[in-house]
């Protein structure tokens, strides 16, 4: 997708009839690993390695990261923030496993789907009853800008006009600003999930979205 040449804050929309370029998913990838607390590093590895993996699912259709799945946030013709958000019911199992299939070796996705067992406890979307924003991200050189407030305004605009009942998201346990500022626009924590045995786990957050 070609930026935007003023340097005015845009949100232009990905679909999949445009090609996300090499460039733009790096960016994308790289604001997802900066928002991730070491999560995607776990899945997909450290560094350059770990950016070009989540790059590649990026690029397809099938998966919860791909494409059509991110809004991202151009200023000064450049990718400085992105909402990877989805309704669970619209991630096709079989098109996803057709994607890790695509993007990494047999052996890397057999790695993958015990990472993702052992995730489960924690991240698993059964009970989600609306959108779920898998990852907000700014790049850190913008912050304090309200680039994070645009894109989440983005976001509910975009469940309210699709008639979407709630908006959802995970926060760190240890991470108690992030916390209080999705609290302070509107969200509530539905249930504290933890791993075993160790002090790891998230703030499953919801906010109900009004019909007006």
């Amino acid at each position: 997708m070609t930026e935007p040449s003023s340097n005015a804050v845009t949100l232009p929309s990905y679909t999949t009839d445009t090609p996300t370029s090499d460039a733009d998913a790096d960016a994308l990838a790289r604001l997802i690993f900066q928002a991730g607390d070491g999560m995607f590093e776990f899945m997909f590895g450290a560094g350059e390695r770990g950016y070009r993996n989540l790059a590649r699912l990026i690029q397809l259709d099938g998966n919860s990261f791909a494409r059509r799945y991110i809004q991202p946030l151009y200023a000064d013709g450049q990718i400085q923030g992105m909402a990877n958000y989805f309704l669970p019911a619209e991630i096709d199992k079989k098109a996803e496993n057709d994607d890790y299939a695509q993007a990494f070796s047999l052996p890397a996705q057999l790695l993958l789907g015990a990472k993702s067992l052992l995730l489960w406890p924690v991240g698993g979307l059964d009970q989600i009853d609306g959108m779920y924003i898998q990852t907000l991200a700014v790049d850190p050189s913008t912050r304090g800008q309200g680039y994070g407030s645009r894109l989440l305004a983005h976001v509910f605009a975009d469940a309210r006009a699709r008639h979407i009942v709630s908006v959802w998201l995970d926060v760190d346990i240890h991470n108690p600003n992030a916390k209080r500022l999705y609290e302070r626009v509107g969200f509530e924590v539905q249930e504290t999930r933890r791993f075993p045995f160790v002090n790891l786990g998230v703030y499953r957050m919801r906010k109900p979205i009004d019909s007006d």
